[in-house]
């Protein structure tokens, strides 16, 4: 079984949804370089990347697809708002 906290997936949802580190670290109020420890550690418990990251913006990597269809499906419990 694979524990990840539900702060680790509001950021996963975050990152995910603004594309960028520095945006979704603002709305957690955190720094965009502890929000990237959080991801990485969350990749590492994983055992696969979620992102690529490229100098303009994060994108989800095509490993991270399922675990982010699913994690959007508890969306709600977390208030990750949803980037348009």
């Amino acid at each position: 079984m694979i524990d990840y906290s539900a702060r680790q997936l509001r950021g996963f949802l975050l990152v995910a949804d603004f594309q960028s580190f520095t945006r979704a670290a603002d709305a957690l109020f955190i720094t965009p370089s502890g929000l990237s420890v959080m991801i990485t550690q969350l990749e590492a418990q994983l055992g696969f990347r979620l992102f690529d990251r490229t100098s303009r913006r994060e994108v989800e990597s095509r490993h991270s697809g399922d675990f982010g269809r699913r994690s959007r499906t508890h969306r709600g419990q977390y208030h990750a708002p949803r980037h348009q």
